[in-house]
């Protein structure tokens, strides 16, 4: 397609371009854009004579980009950068000139090696995804001057063991998801989310900052070695993942987050204990999940004290599992008697699922 083709369009606002390509220059293209769609840009980096001054949104999924734009482009009022599944993208544009951006996205940039340091300048960014960027090994200190940022995506970076300490900085920050990270590989990655044990006080997730109300470290292979006893400081979080990781036991500190919702700890085949959690009056989904052969005893000491107030316990794998004190016993269908179901009465909104 050639580009004089628009030549003529000049109030043109939305343009939806997926894998065309274009021959000739592009000075004569509209310059009152204010979303552009570009799926499947063939280019290695964006048209300089390309004025795309006034855009908001600026979607670019599946491009071959290598760079965004040779130079800093200043865009006062892109809010929007989606660069989605860019195979051949090697590093982040410069963010100085974004100072409206509020969502990037580079998920699945494979090869994206390079997070620029000016994304610290990025102080109206509520959303930040970079999951499954495989390449990614480090993230810059000044990611932590994003003061506006709700929610932070780095599950499926593999290579990364090492987030800067300054995360601590986010007051904003909500929702952090590090699932399927080497965090926990590497003792550089220890040091942002763990302070070395000092007077017998054990660990600390100090570094984690006290807004986050959602935290999933899914698959990190986190260890009893570096799961810390004092979550004291993360006293707003309502839903914590930790299912996949070969800990044995959790944290007697885990009574304090009262406003806990979900606990999730699918296939935590290591799982012995779980401490008592009187306080957790507001846990409405516990998912418990133990595979192999593990008994799982724990649940005799857990279970009782969530039923007051759990409307859905889930129990998978435990083969070994035959009773849970205070609460049921598995015992020959003959000797069924229909008085041993009285508490079921008193519990009607408690459902139980057993396999």
């Amino acid at each position: 397609m050639e580009t004089q083709a628009f030549a003529k369009m000049k109030r043109l606002k939305l343009l939806q371009l997926d894998n065309v390509k274009f021959k000739g220059d592009f000075k004569d293209f509209p310059k009152r854009l204010r979303w552009l769609r570009w799926h499947g840009f063939c280019m290695q980096s964006f048209p300089v004579a390309f004025d795309i001054n006034e855009l908001v949104v600026l979607d670019m999924r599946n491009s071959k980009l290598k760079q965004v734009w040779k130079d800093r482009q200043c865009l006062p009022n892109l809010k929007i950068l989606n660069l989605n599944h860019s195979h051949s993208l090697l590093k982040t544009p410069t963010f100085s000139g974004l100072p409206s951006l509020e969502k990037l996205m580079l998920k699945d940039c494979i090869n994206l090696v390079e997070v620029d340091q000016s994304i610290g300048e990025l102080k109206m960014l509520t959303f930040l995804n970079l999951k499954d960027c495989t390449s990614l090994r480090h993230l810059p200190r000044t990611i932590g001057s994003l003061i506006s940022l709700e929610e932070l995506i780095l599950s499926g970076c593999s290579r990364l063991d090492d987030v800067p300490r300054e995360l601590h900085n986010m007051e904003s920050l909500k929702v952090l998801n590090l699932d399927e990270t080497a965090i926990y590989q590497s003792r550089l990655g220890l040091h942002w989310l763990l302070l070395k044990r000092n007077k017998g006080l054990g660990f600390s997730w100090a570094s984690l900052p006290g807004s986050l109300v959602n935290l999933s470290l899914e698959s990190c292979k986190l260890s009893n070695d570096v799961m810390p006893n004092d979550l004291c400081n993360l006293a707003s979080l309502k839903s914590l993942n930790l299912s996949r990781n070969p800990i044995h036991y959790l944290p007697e500190s885990l009574k304090n987050l009262t406003k806990l919702d979900e606990l999730l700890l699918t296939s935590c085949t290591e799982l012995q204990m779980i401490p008592k959690l009187p306080v957790l009056h507001n846990v409405f989904a516990c998912i418990l999940i133990s595979g192999g052969n593990s008994s799982f005893q724990g649940y005799r000491a857990i279970l009782p004290c969530f039923f007051s107030s759990t409307r859905s316990v889930n129990i998978f794998g435990c083969e070994k599992l035959t009773e849970v004190e205070d609460v049921f016993k598995l015992e020959p269908i003959e000797n069924f008697e229909a008085e041993e179901i009285c508490w079921c009465k008193r519990q009607q909104q408690a459902v139980f699922f057993l396999a």
